[in-house]
């Protein structure tokens, strides 16, 4: 029997081993396969290969491409790039304009990370209709210029999901302005995965201050962080709920998670290490 167990063993172990072998050689394969994205010029949709550049920004010359999953993607200073179809990227960074089109509802996947720079403004059609858009990340999402996912006074948005069983930050820089729509946390099937949301800058939900904005998905860890005055009622729902696979934190001494006129549940875990966590509002 002891011998039975060893061999068990030895097989339960060349088996992880091969696994992480093949896991290092997929992630090695995906970033020496990948393509760097610029954009071209303003005006022009990402589903258009004119709009992109494989040598550097407003460079002629590209491959009559566009940019898939695995790839770099980088929108330049005065440019302004609309998505019109469903978009992938690995990593997106944003110094001019990126934008959702204004009637059909459209998703971009990065895989990794999102980061909007100080020039740059990442938005649903300022002239939309449309408040179905969608942007799935990975892991981070950093702002330090403009998010605004609820534009033409509400009539046109786009929701973020992050996905990914991978740890995550969402940081809002100090100068940043961010109007959300919504926010859904779906990092696997437990609480493993957090997701650190930093707040700071000029933050509204729906152009307000008095909606939330998150709901609790299929898993993971929301943490509010950082030093930074913030109050929002931050759950979309007021009926809200903590399910068993995901957990809330609060770790931000100048936070307030404002109270809702509902009746929320917890299954999951509720955990206040700093801040003030309010419920109901009588």
């Amino acid at each position: 029997k002891a011998e039975l167990f060893r061999k068990n063993g030895g097989i339960i172990i060349a088996a992880q081993l091969i696994f992480v072998i093949f896991f290092f050689n997929l992630l090695f394969f995906q970033t020496a396969n990948a393509t760097t994205y610029y954009s071209r010029q303003s005006g022009l949709n990402w589903s258009n290969p004119a709009a992109w550049s494989t040598v550097t920004y407003g460079n002629p010359v590209n491959l009559g491409t566009i940019p898939k999953a695995g790839d770099n993607v980088f929108v330049g200073a005065g440019h302004t790039v609309t998505i019109d179809i469903a978009g992938f990227a690995y990593s997106l960074a944003i110094d001019g304009t990126l934008e959702f089109e204004q009637t059909t509802a459209r998703s971009l996947s990065v895989s990794e990370s999102v980061t909007i720079n100080s020039s740059g403004i990442f938005q649903s059609n300022a002239a939309g209709t449309q408040t179905n858009h969608s942007v799935t990340i990975g892991q981070n999402l950093v702002n330090n210029g403009i998010l605004d996912f609820s534009t033409n006074s509400n009539t046109a948005g786009a929701g973020i999901i992050f996905n990914s069983t991978l740890q995550g930050v969402f940081t809002l820089g100090s100068t940043s302005t961010t109007d959300l729509r919504t926010v859904t946390l779906s990092k696997g099937s437990n609480p493993t995965a957090i997701m650190v949301f930093t707040p700071d800058g000029t933050f509204t939900v729906l152009g307000a201050t008095t909606a939330g904005f998150l709901g609790l998905g299929t898993g993971g860890t929301f943490e509010i962080a950082g030093t930074a005055t913030f109050s929002n009622p931050v759950f979309s729902s007021a009926a809200y709920s903590i399910p068993s696979t995901c957990s809330f934190r609060l770790n931000n001494p100048n936070a307030t998670v404002v109270g809702q006129n509902g009746s929320p549940t917890t299954n999951g875990t509720l955990r206040i290490s700093q801040g003030t966590f309010n419920v109901g509002t009588a």
